[in-house]
């Protein structure tokens, strides 16, 4: 595995330690987590913390309230659990075919397989199924040798996670595992030497910043 050099900034991997994300970037926190040792150890470490500041308001609280949470979780736990076959979930799918080879993914993205592709030239882009308020669409992004988008600016925020592969802009250069998120009127123009495979996230649709508006229409609506 490469080394990766971008990451979460501390905001969002306390909201994350916290459970106050939206799903959509929570699943690209987790999947960064699992391919990052160094985020992993600094989340581990805030849940702690947390966990800590929460037992210690718990026990300033009513004592007959402790004792009775207390007693709830013997009987659970001594409880013996029972299942029918209808309760018999199959795992998903673990891997992803990318250029013909199998990618394993990470846990937090194995849910939402399989997923059905559109292509435009060498992008390809799988809509994934989960709903947010605020607008934003998270999708896989598929990408083929020598192929890149054009220059873009974002009208709200794009986070994209590479889980595959390699690409590089005007910022740096990515490997899989690297976080990237660009908020407002950052511009960039990615490519991929070797093609990529990414998750990423969206609240609105890119502005180009070059080309002819209505011949990139179809390709910003495939992005968003």
């Amino acid at each position: 595995m490469p080394m990766i050099n971008h990451h979460p900034d501390s905001q969002l991997l306390q909201a994350f330690a916290a459970g106050t994300l939206a799903p959509s970037i929570s699943i690209a926190v987790s999947a960064h987590l699992e391919l990052c040792r160094r985020c992993s150890r600094d989340v581990h470490r805030r849940e702690a913390r947390l966990a800590e500041s929460l037992l210690q308001d718990e026990l300033t609280d009513d004592q007959s309230v402790t004792d009775d949470l207390e007693v709830m979780l013997q009987q659970i736990l001594q409880t013996p659990p029972t299942a029918s076959p209808d309760d018999v979930v199959s795992p998903a799918l673990p891997v992803l075919d990318w250029q013909g080879q199998p990618i394993l993914m990470p846990r937090a993205l194995r849910q939402l397989l399989p997923v059905s592709w559109q292509r435009m030239g060498k992008v390809a882009r799988a809509r994934l199924a989960l709903s947010e308020t605020d607008g934003s669409r998270a999708s896989l992004l598929a990408i083929e040798p020598g192929g890149g988008v054009p220059a873009h600016q974002h009208a709200g925020y794009e986070l994209t996670l590479l889980l595959a592969g390699n690409m590089l802009d005007e910022h740096g250069c990515y490997q899989a595992g690297d976080f990237l998120l660009l908020q407002g009127s950052q511009t960039h123009t990615p490519v991929t030497p070797d093609g990529c495979l990414c998750y990423t996230v969206l609240d609105a649709p890119v502005q180009f910043t070059r080309g002819l508006p209505r011949l990139l229409n179809g390709f910003g609506s495939l992005l968003y």
